[in-house]
């Protein structure tokens, strides 16, 4: 999978923040292809897309260092999908996101 996604952040302060993501990416399953026992081969699996993604969500950081200069920082988030494939079909899907890590 490839996405580009550019983030707007707006800080309430130096610590808390809400943002907004929308982009777009594409996707491509592998083709599997099997050999029946009569050495025909049976593909299964293949398909790519291409969609649009949209997110909204908050940002808190902490406001001392946790270690060294690095800040803990956590986001929670909703994201959208929606993508179509080359077969003609579509699908929209939604998820909620939680993520932790530091700042460097």
């Amino acid at each position: 999978m490839l996405s580009l996604t550019p983030m707007y952040k707006h800080s309430f302060s130096e610590n808390f923040a809400v943002y907004g993501k929308a982009g777009a990416f594409s996707h491509s399953d592998t083709k599997l292809v099997f050999l029946s026992s009569d050495n025909n081969e049976v593909h299964k699996g293949s398909h790519g897309a291409l969609g649009l993604t949209y997110s909204i969500g908050a940002e808190y950081k902490s406001l001392k260092p946790v270690f060294g200069h690095s800040k803990f920082v956590t986001r929670a988030g909703f994201d959208w999908y929606e993508f179509g494939g080359s077969t003609g079909w579509y699908t929209a899907d939604s998820v909620v996101s939680i993520q932790a890590g530091f700042t460097f």
